[in-house]
């Protein structure tokens, strides 16, 4: 029906995490990039029993199933089982799958198993489909264990249904979480409280042998000692929150803004001598260009209106050094292809080389920029 190709970084650097595009044939794809959080497979075999045929009087069936995952939207396909052909008592190899993916870690997510009749055009026939729950198919396999498979009247079999009527069972041979043993290692580190501070121990009082009581000595008032405040019990351990990523920054709804700072100081040699970075022949790329194309491309994903300010630093201006200046006629610019233009047009400007190198400036302008439009995270390329 149609296709689209994703970047990953042209979706995290779209509002939402999601980007659209239009198919050739008419109709547009859309595309949200989620965080995978690893929860383990979901390692299932299933097994149907005089599964209703549905390709007439002299052929089988060849069935194969779906399993599919409920979102706010309808059902998505998670899994899709190679075919047994001309069987109504097939035996699935065994399926794999992403606990996050299939119920989002929770076990008791509704999931729907759908069975069709394969057929080499594409156009499957439904056979029949059941409603159930991750763990509710773990429950059926731990009832089922050491049971006849072949007895159509197991309890823990799922009745498959097509269009209200019953036309056949499965039951379960396979299903378990595997993966999650080396997480719940980690969690469990996490969770350990340290060791409780030993208690001093204190002797029990001993009197002495003999007790000859002082003379009675006059009163003399004296002032209460001070107050000492009993120390605080120790809080309870409570473990660190794991530092945040990049994607969560991204996914989290922070603004990030590409920002170019290019040296001009006279320490990048004579841009008239071939070999030396600022070195410009035709069409071809320098050094500088070869970076700012390279790496601006993948960072420039991440920025939402793809607008870039173009600063320079270390060139003389009649005489006087610029610790920062703009980089071609306007504020900003649009994508790389405008970050490498305000860098070429800068040559025709008139500028000398020029010492120190000094960036204190540029940082200051980007920091300015930031404060002034609010942006989250600032990248410079140097």
């Amino acid at each position: 029906m149609g296709s689209a190709m994703f970047d990953v970084d042209e979706i995290l650097g779209s509002k939402g995490n999601v980007k659209a595009k239009r198919c050739k044939g008419g109709g547009v794809i859309y595309c949200k990039v989620l965080k995978h959080e690893g929860m383990g497979d979901f390692n299932l075999q299933l097994r149907g029993i005089k599964l209703k045929n549905v390709e007439g009087l002299f052929r089988k069936s060849d069935p194969f199933f779906e399993v599919l995952r409920s979102t706010n939207s309808g059902w998505d396909t998670v899994f899709r089982s190679p075919p047994v052909m001309d069987n109504l008592n097939p035996t699935w190899p065994e399926a794999h799958m992403d606990v996050a993916i299939l119920c989002g870690g929770n076990t008791n997510k509704n999931i729907k198993i759908v069975i069709y009749d394969f057929e080499k055009k594409g156009d499957h026939e439904f056979m029949g489909e059941f409603e159930t729950t991750v763990g509710g198919l773990i429950a059926a396999r731990s009832f089922a264990q050491g049971a006849d498979v072949n007895d159509v009247n197991l309890a823990s079999a799922f009745n498959i249904t097509k269009k209200g009527k019953e036309s056949g069972n499965v039951v379960v041979l396979r299903a378990d979480i595997s993966g999650m043993e080396e997480k719940k290692k980690k969690q469990k580190k996490q969770r350990e409280v340290p060791p409780p501070v030993a208690e001093p121990v204190v002797a029990p009082y001993a009197p002495p042998a003999s007790f000859d009581p002082p003379a009675a000595q006059p009163y003399a008032p004296t002032a209460p000692p001070p107050y000492a405040t009993p120390a605080a019990a120790a809080p309870a351990y409570v473990p660190a929150p794991p530092k945040p990523t990049f994607i969560d920054y991204v996914s989290g709804g922070c603004e990030i803004n590409l920002g170019v700072a290019i040296d001009f100081s006279a320490s990048n040699g004579d841009p008239r001598q071939p070999g030396t970075p600022h070195f410009l022949k035709g069409n071809e790329k320098n050094d500088y260009e070869t970076a700012i194309a390279t790496v601006g491309k993948v960072l420039s994903a991440y920025d939402t209106d793809h607008q870039h300010s173009v600063w320079g630093f270390g060139a003389k201006y009649g005489g006087v050094i610029r610790h920062v200046f703009q980089c071609g006629p306007a504020p900003e610019v649009n994508g790389v292809d405008g970050i490498l233009e305000a860098y070429r047009s800068t040559f025709r400007t008139g500028l000398g080389m020029s010492e120190p190198t000094d960036i204190e400036d540029v940082v200051r302008a980007a920091a300015a920029k930031a404060v002034q439009g609010q942006v989250g995270y600032i990248v410079f390329i140097f």
